[in-house]
């Protein structure tokens, strides 16, 4: 995997992350109550790759103690801005070495931010040190419908990117085979996956081209100007 992937910035991009990764209000409630059905009320949760607080703050919302971590000091702090009166604790810190001592957590949450980090073996290694025992590892991603304008024109700009610049493929974690596989290894049990909330967007093909020429989509912030 090419360095270039893994060296994303989003300090850019923090102020408008949320936003252009928008959750619908209804959708961000039943998130956070989806997560916190997982564990017992007020349970210690670990979010690694927090960001802005995209689902650290829905979950917060819901009871749970959630400590952000994130490698990013701007995007974390516009999760602190926009947490207002549903309190986290930030950590600007490597998912390497999660300076959080020994004090374990029910859950670890990982959400879109494994395909990103070449070494993410040994960043899930890191967390289930600081797991409790029976605790949960939430392996969470967005999915777009593929057969949707969005998701066909997604496809299409991976196909093409991926011809021009093949190093900028995700790591293998982006599969969620290969996620099962190796904490099953690790001696985990895998579920069946959860849909924790759903929602429809109306978009035109337009836009979505709009968004993509704009950086106002996630995956263009990788390329460079010229590619």
């Amino acid at each position: 995997m090419s360095s270039v992937y893994s060296q994303i910035s989003f300090g850019k991009v923090a102020s408008r992350y949320n936003k252009i990764n928008a959750i619908p209000k209804t959708a961000a409630f039943q998130l956070g109550e989806t997560l916190a059905g997982l564990v017992p009320a007020g349970s210690r949760v670990l979010d690694m790759g927090c960001g802005a607080g995209r689902v650290t703050l829905p979950a917060a919302a819901k009871g749970l103690h959630v400590v952000g971590v994130d490698i990013s000091h701007p995007m974390l702090q516009e999760a602190h801005r926009l947490a207002a009166e549903t309190p986290f604790d930030p950590v600007h810190a490597n998912a390497l070495a999660l300076p959080l001592g020994n004090r374990p957590f029910t859950a670890v949450l990982s959400i879109n931010i494994l395909h990103l980090v070449p070494q993410w073996q040994a960043v899930i290694a890191n967390a289930i040190r600081l797991m409790k025992p029976n605790a949960i590892f939430v392996q969470g991603r967005d999915w777009l419908d593929p057969a949707s304008c969005a998701g066909r024109l997604r496809f299409k700009l991976r196909e093409v990117v991926m011809g021009l610049a093949p190093g900028l493929r995700p790591t293998a974690a982006a599969s969620p085979a290969v996620m099962a596989q190796f904490l099953d290894q690790l001696g985990g049990t895998t579920t069946e996956p959860i849909v924790a909330t759903r929602w429809t967007t109306p978009i035109s093909p337009a836009k979505v081209l709009d968004q993509m020429a704009n950086r106002e989509h996630n995956e263009p912030w990788m390329l460079s100007d010229a590619l």
